[in-house]
């Protein structure tokens, strides 16, 4: 549907709100294009994007467009926490108190989404302090609307209050059942879409980025870089004496030195960095506009807190401590072609390994370079 049909289609929606004002019939035809219109509005704020906060958007402009309302709040769960956190909001403030979070078991928001339907409280002055304990408003009518999908679950939820008790109908409720629904479909899409999104870049162990996804990002980068004239660094990162962790304590002990090894590397890097796993005990961290002096003092703060981090391996008593060797590399001292950037890092990771290991490693001219032969990546 383009502008101009949206234009229409809210044109008639108009007439027939006009004409419910008149006859039952008309009432009962304007109350179903209202809920065609919420449903098509809802479904069509997907875009190639799949964006959660356009969607949010568009539900919080409907319900304050289309129905009197004096307060709305949409919360909805974090992934991590398992929680309901405030998205969205109208009114002169939110409609629950600003806390960061709230259990999915609240008495409130619980009960709607353990019944599946909308919980409707006619008089908050009577539904008791342990109702409204994290609500801002006391009195009037509220509605909860449950979110809910059947691949994710509680989605969360969205409040609805007018001041006056006893304000919302019965065929409201209806309405407002069927718009969650369409909002629960769509919200179901947006997940699915940026779930299998992340599978494809995402290291499923470490939960960091893959080999693919840094290749991906280093080529964009370096061209950047290139275009104008810019830094860029590479560090490469090896754990040291890994096969001895698997060997001593197993398998899955060296699955936890490596998702501690990752922790470690992502906690103290900028936002615009990025680490990825590059294979087997390896990491690769992308360092946009970063010269190389910066990049080695980065390298050393690395593995300064990788030496200092401890971990307590499940069935193990004892914390174990990991070390990391590293390798720099830098766009243009060290190269001005990608692949060369990479082969330098990979060598000067060669260097401190041979050097003792637990050190940063970096070539100081091309001389060197030539010198070691150990490099896995082809140069021009």
């Amino acid at each position: 549907m383009g502008k101009n049909d949206t234009a229409a289609f809210e044109e008639f929606l108009h007439l027939s709100e006009q004409y419910g004002k008149v006859s039952e019939t008309g009432k009962q035809m304007s109350s179903r294009f209202l809920e065609l219109y919420c449903l098509y509005q809802i479904a069509a704020s997907l875009s190639d994007k799949m964006e959660l906060h356009a969607t949010v958007e568009t539900v919080r402009h409907l319900f304050k467009r289309l129905f009197s309302l004096d307060h709305f709040t949409l919360l909805l769960v974090d992934e991590e926490t398992h929680e309901l956190r405030v998205k969205n909001h109208f009114g002169p403030r939110s409609l629950v108190h600003q806390r960061k979070s709230f259990p999915l078991d609240h008495s409130l928001f619980g009960r709607s989404l353990q019944q599946k339907e909308p919980c409707y409280l006619a008089d908050l002055t009577a539904a008791g302090d342990e109702a409204t304990a994290d609500l801002t408003e006391k009195n009037g009518a509220l509605v909860c609307i449950p979110l809910q999908s059947d691949s994710h679950g509680d989605l969360g939820t969205i409040l609805l209050h007018r001041g006056e008790k006893d304000s919302f109908t019965e065929t409201e409720l209806e309405l407002f059942a069927r718009i969650g629904a369409q909002i629960s479909r769509v919200l179901d899409k947006i997940l699915i879409y940026h779930h299998t999104k992340a599978l494809s870049i995402t290291d499923d162990l470490t939960r960091i980025f893959n080999r693919r996804y840094f290749n991906q990002r280093f080529e964009r980068e370096i061209q950047r870089a290139q275009r104008y004239n810019r830094a860029l660094s590479i560090i490469m990162v090896d754990i040291d004496f890994f096969k001895q962790f698997n060997d001593t304590y197993g398998h899955l002990v060296g699955d936890e030195v490596l998702r501690n090894t990752a922790r470690v590397l992502e906690k103290n890097l900028r936002q615009a960095d990025i680490v990825a796993r590059f294979g087997g005990e390896e990491f690769v961290i992308l360092l946009p506009e970063t010269n190389k002096s910066k990049a080695r003092r980065v390298a050393e703060k690395l593995r300064s807190a990788v030496e200092k981090h401890r971990f307590k391996a499940e069935g193990n008593e004892e914390k174990l401590q990991i070390t990391v060797s590293l390798g720099v590399a830098s766009f243009p001292e060290d190269s001005l072609k990608a692949e060369n950037i990479l082969a330098h890092a990979d060598k000067a990771l060669y260097m401190a390994k041979a050097a003792g290991r637990n050190q940063v490693g970096y070539l100081k001219d091309e001389k060197q370079a030539e010198d070691i032969p150990h490099y896995r990546f082809a140069t021009a």
